[in-house]
């Protein structure tokens, strides 16, 4: 839990001028945890829904931040959107993705994390070692 919550506050507040306190959020699956997903929650992940849930429940294309994880729950993706404190409202860079869908399903899930990936690499960039270097 620990490194989820610094991994994304690292996303969140990297060449932030206003860093957030991560302390004041909880990590939030988008896509729920609950086995017993909602119609609407099958509906948006499709036949295979089972599998989906499965493969990307815990992947950082799936995760986000919020205080407002509580309220939000296993709420269908609109409602996670434009409920009060939803992602609509959320001052959050690392929602900047999120609030500009307007469904969620494995494609979603992996495109965001391709884009989270892409500014991983800005934070902790792979080291370049020489061939000097290995000797």
């Amino acid at each position: 839990m620990r490194i989820r919550n610094y991994i994304l506050g690292k996303l969140e507040n990297f060449q932030n001028k206003a860093p957030i306190t991560i302390e004041n959020y909880t990590i939030e699956h988008i896509m729920p945890q609950n086995l017993n997903l909602s119609p609407e929650w099958i509906s948006d992940l499709g036949h295979d829904w089972r599998e989906v849930q499965k493969t990307y429940l815990h992947t950082l294309g799936n995760l986000t931040l919020t205080a407002y994880n509580s309220e939000m729950s296993d709420s269908s993706f609109t409602d996670k959107l434009n409920m009060e404190g939803g992602f609509k409202q959320s001052a959050l860079r690392i929602n900047s993705y999120v609030v500009l869908q307007d469904t969620w399903n494995a494609k979603k899930i992996q495109e965001r994390a391709k884009e989270l990936g892409t500014k991983a690499l800005q934070i902790w960039s792979y080291p370049s070692i020489t061939d000097e270097g290995i000797a």
